[in-house]
């Protein structure tokens, strides 16, 4: 007889022990389902910022590429014009300088 108590006090404990476990299971589970959601939102979200971002990348690359093909020439040939710009100043200085110089004595 104690022997049946005993054994129907152990499943009472096992089934109070298996139903507060089932209880968090279930939370558990809903945790998990609504982490399982914002993970799959964030993917998205980080999916369309990616795409965007490699977009944007890509035409600031381009933009940069037509700016340097473009100003860059132009920033060559500007160095190329100053420097015969600065050629023909040397050369007119220098034949100001030997202007007559076959006509003048040396010393004397």
């Amino acid at each position: 007889m104690i022997l049946n108590i005993m054994t129907i006090c152990v499943s009472l404990a096992i089934l109070g022990i298996a139903i507060a476990l089932a209880g968090k299971i279930t939370k558990a589970e809903n945790h998990i389902i609504k982490l399982a959601m914002k993970v799959a939102e964030l993917e998205d979200t980080i999916r369309r910022v990616d795409e965007s971002t490699g977009a944007e990348l890509n035409r600031i690359g381009r933009e940069l590429k037509d700016y340097q093909s473009l100003y860059g020439e132009a920033a060559v040939e500007e160095i190329r014009e100053s420097a015969r710009a600065q050629k023909a100043w040397a050369d007119g200085v220098n034949s100001i300088m030997n202007f007559g110089a076959q006509y003048q004595s040396k010393g004397e």
